[in-house]
């Protein structure tokens, strides 16, 4: 092969190299594009939550009473398990903590208690989805789209802040009854 050759082969690949570097640019923005779209197009389907929960999701779903008092029971359910469940893992997480902080920890109580973890964890997105589940059930078709906006932006965090009323949830309820303990 000659210098001429070589140069000219080089000179290919790092134009295509170039190539490909620029179109997964393109690529790139056009996704990022068209999710700040989608997520937009979300944001304007259900408007952000200044109240609680219930009466979010009356205002925003359109409920009627008999949906409004199922979604009220699920949600104080939910809420009332999650609390337990995540206090829970936070009791976990101290013990790993602890174990991790002493001068000779012991990996198989660090390990049985991640997997305890992770049981936990396994068991609230289990209730999330059946949460989730049970509220989607009783919505009309317009309502069940409105409900999966909603979720998706607060799987974004989105709409997880404080709202401007504070609401009594079913996590009130179960902090009662662990202090009763």
């Amino acid at each position: 092969m000659t210098m001429k050759t070589t140069k000219y082969v080089f000179y290919k690949w790092a134009f295509y190299l170039l190539l490909l570097t620029m179109l997964s640019a393109v690529v790139s923005t056009v996704m990022l594009s068209r999710k700040q779209k989608q997520d937009e197009k979300l944001k304007s389907e259900v408007t952000p939550r200044e109240t609680g929960w219930g009466r979010y999701y009356r205002e925003q779903l359109g409920l009627n009473n008999e949906q409004h008092i199922r979604f009220r029971e699920y949600r104080q359910q939910f809420h009332s398990d999650a609390y337990v469940i995540s206090v829970q893992m936070e009791d976990i997480r101290g013990e790993i903590l602890k174990e991790l902080a002493r001068n000779k920890s012991d990996t198989l109580k660090l390990n049985n208690l991640t997997v305890e973890l992770g049981s936990l964890h396994t068991e609230l997105k289990q209730l999330s989805n059946a949460y989730f589940l049970s509220m989607k059930n009783i919505c009309n078709r317009e309502q069940q789209l409105k409900l999966v906006a909603i979720f998706r932006l607060m799987n974004k965090g989105d709409f997880t802040g404080p709202p401007k009323f504070k609401q009594k949830t079913g996590a009130d309820s179960a902090k009662k009854q662990l202090s009763k303990r």
